[in-house]
């Protein structure tokens, strides 16, 4: 049996730990939930994760600077695990940037995340994203990743950088290297396009190829985004899920 300051101790080690990785989480991390609503969610699962995580000899030593440091460490945990998923987000709006770039629909609104500007089409992709990843529970999937880390990474112990760092990496491959596979199509489009109507421009000096081309590469683009759509998300959301899995 735990005392009252050492179960209290215990859950604060355990939010540290839920709470840094709902920060950085989609979905949950955004700017748009309630700084309350996110402190009571962390709170809860803490409470809920207490009774099967919670060690006493753990807890006995939690005195002092080495409470600090089982603070830090628990925080770091949380930052890797939250980070991991977080550069998906990340990927996909980079990626649907490009497209934009690509298409010319490069048109400037407000993110999802921030006021930091970011393309309409970009927005709106990631917001799809995010409330699709709430849709289909992969939070769930997130929480059960926090809690099944206590068996790899014991309450207070801190994870090694080069398997933090290892991670990020792993996770920053593979998540922009789909994001190049994914926008490739869109490159050669673009390409293509640009060149057509710069043949087109040097045969007939006379037509205004940038003004004439505009309004093709964009109805193109678009249509052609119409039916990359769901394959993109579904290659998307299958990398998140591995990732997730795997962590």
């Amino acid at each position: 049996m735990l005392e009252l300051d050492e179960y209290a101790t215990g859950v604060i080690l355990i939010l540290c730990r839920i709470g840094t990785t709902l920060m950085l989480s989609p979905g949950f991390g955004t700017a748009r939930v309630p700084a309350r609503v996110r402190l009571y969610l962390a709170l809860a699962l803490a409470l809920a994760a207490a009774p099967g995580v919670l060690d006493g000899g753990t807890l006995k030593l939690a005195r002092g600077g080495l409470l600090l440091g089982f603070v830090v460490a628990e925080c770091v945990v949380g930052a890797v695990i939250g980070l991991a998923v977080r550069i998906y987000i990340a990927a996909l709006e980079f990626m649907m940037s490009a497209v934009s770039n690509y298409i010319g629909l490069n048109g400037l609104s407000a993110g999802i995340d921030n006021d930091e500007a970011a393309p309409a089409l970009a927005t709106l992709i990631t917001l799809s994203a995010t409330l699709l990843i709430l849709l289909l529970d992969f939070h769930h999937t997130l929480i059960r990743t926090v809690l099944d880390s206590y068996g790899r990474i014991p309450l207070g112990t801190m994870a090694e950088p080069e398997f933090g760092l290892r991670l990020l990496a792993q996770t920053l491959n593979v998540a922009f290297t789909i994001s190049l596979q994914v926008t490739g199509p869109f490159i050669v489009y673009a390409i293509l396009v640009n060149v057509l109507f710069g043949i087109l421009g040097k045969l007939i000096p006379q037509v205004p190829s940038y003004f004439v081309s505009i309004p093709f590469l964009l109805m193109g683009g678009l249509f052609f985004l119409y039916l990359m759509v769901p394959e993109m998300l579904k290659i998307y959301f299958d990398a998140f899920n591995t990732t997730l899995t795997n962590l």
